[in-house]
């Protein structure tokens, strides 16, 4: 019944977390009208890459300099996912540390 007007769960809670002296409807119509215009502008943008040509992998040609710049931005991407699991891991095992039962506070 909510996506019949355009509404999900996250909406109304999202309008129920406001504080008592705004009007919900008033967050509910913005994000049903921003859904819309979202919805839009991606209609207009499918009708538009649909009317262009797509090119196959044989037509798209890198330079070799292009090249090592997207490997090495590749390999950093990587280091830095990888860095953040990392850190994620360790504070996930600091976390479990500083939590067992045996620690007087």
């Amino acid at each position: 019944m909510l996506a019949d007007v355009g509404l999900t769960r996250i909406d109304l809670h999202v309008a129920h977390c406001e504080p008592l002296w705004r009007d919900p409807t008033s967050i509910l119509k913005r994000r049903i009208s921003d859904r819309g215009a979202a919805f839009e502008l991606s209609a207009q943008h499918r009708v538009r890459s649909e009317a262009e040509p797509r090119m196959s992998l044989a037509e798209i040609w890198l330079s070799e300099r292009e090249r090592r710049r997207a490997t090495h931005a590749l390999h950093h991407a990587e280091a830095i996912v990888d860095a953040m699991i990392w850190v994620k891991e360790r504070v996930a095992s600091l976390g479990a540390m500083l939590l067992k039962p045996g620690f007087k506070h």
